[in-house]
């Protein structure tokens, strides 16, 4: 652990922060509850991976739905994990000019230049850039943000004494540095299509119920027998999906779609869906399991590249995520109002949404769309 039992110049393997233990956070809260009677810093018997852990865990909000949800903060806690080891190991090349640690904290001994020289360090030199790639703009926006909340946290709650991120680099992306995730209706046909031809029904349900539900990676992953329920009225089903912020929203399921999902649990020995335990997962891996968000990504890059050959013109890398786009543009396309899409699609602000439908909507509200022919004679 970061804390008075190592230094700077020691050369650890790794830095690793407990996960989530109730017990570990009441000892947290019983340290600050005594700092508190003695009229302390309420950190002051803290050390640095304590903080890490307070400010990953601790409960914010008296709903609990309102909390960090659990993959940001796994991201969170992958991020900062990292930190710590490359400040410790790399120190040196880094420029991490520390002679002491400051009450055996690491943290307490930083001064901005070290966070500015990570930075610069971390885009040329840091071990993933040696191995020839590069961070996308992105992931550096992603890394530089988690890093100014954290550090800015220890400032505010008086951990540390000074504000280590005023000479942090900005890092901002803007919709050119975006992946390109637009599909189009022509595309997602397509890619059904090879899955039909090439009988893999498990890819052709996965694909047409993310197309059809604008669902996120994780939200399809922990979907359960349960998730799926008999619409109230009617025929047919719907899923009960808890989005990010643990906010739920129902998504009508198309008959296509119901009968996808129960060609797929029988070719994997499942049972109906409506006779299996409601707890059991609704998509599982051939082993049985649920799928996990990375796992399914790697299964999506590795069928993709299968189906190939059948896809000329497609370059996207199709992610989970790519067919969520597809699901808001397909919308787009069928006139469908963007606060309707923004609701469907569980997105926050509608500028997420529009981050989705830019070029669509750049495309079909171009002003050349609206030049009358006769003003342009026969030749455009």
């Amino acid at each position: 652990m970061l804390g008075s039992e190592i230094t700077i110049k020691q050369n650890i393997h790794e830095v690793v922060v407990p996960n989530r233990s109730e017990s570990y956070l009441q000892e947290l809260v019983e340290r600050i509850d005594q700092a508190e009677r003695t009229q302390e810093n309420e950190f002051t018997h803290f050390s640095d991976v304590d903080m890490i852990y307070w400010f990953l865990y601790k409960r914010k909000h008296m709903n609990e739905k309102d909390e960090r949800s659990e993959r940001s903060t796994i991201s969170y806690k992958r991020e900062l994990e990292q930190f710590c080891t490359y400040l410790i190991t790399y120190a040196a090349e880094i420029g991490i000019d520390i002679e002491d640690l400051k009450e055996g904290s690491l943290f307490k001994s930083l001064q901005p230049r070290h966070l500015l020289r990570y930075q610069e360090w971390l885009e040329s030199s840091s071990p993933y850039v040696k191995s020839g790639r590069s961070y996308s703009v992105v992931t550096i926006e992603r890394k530089t943000t988690i890093l100014r909340m954290f550090f800015s946290y220890l400032y505010e709650v008086g951990f540390i004494s000074s504000p280590l991120t005023s000479r942090m680099m900005v890092a901002r992306t803007n919709s050119d540095d975006r992946p390109n995730r637009d599909m189009v209706p022509k595309d997602v046909v397509r890619i059904l299509d090879a899955f039909v031809k090439t009988k893999n029904i498990f890819m052709f349900t996965l694909v047409q119920t993310l197309v059809t539900t604008g669902l996120r990676n994780e939200e399809l992953c922990t979907l359960t027998v349960g998730s799926v329920k008999e619409m109230p009225f009617g025929d047919g089903y719907y899923i009960e999906v808890m989005g990010k912020g643990r906010k739920k929203r129902n998504i009508p399921l198309r008959d296509k779609v119901v009968q996808s999902i129960e060609m797929f649990r029988q070719l994997r020995g499942l049972s109906s869906i409506r006779t299996a335990n409601p707890a059991d997962p609704l998509f599982t891996t051939s082993s049985g399991k649920a799928y996990s968000p990375p796992y399914l990504s790697k299964v999506f890059n590795r069928e993709m590249e299968k189906i190939a050959p059948y896809l000329e013109g497609i370059t996207l890398q199709c992610s989970p995520h790519v067919f969520r786009h597809a699901f808001a543009i397909i919308s787009h396309y069928n006139n469908i109002d963007v606060f309707d899409i923004m609701r469907s699609l569980g997105h926050e602000k509608i500028e997420t949404t529009m981050i989705y439908l830019q070029k669509s909507m750049e495309l079909d509200e171009h002003a050349s769309n609206y030049w009358r022919s006769e003003t342009l004679g026969n030749l455009i």
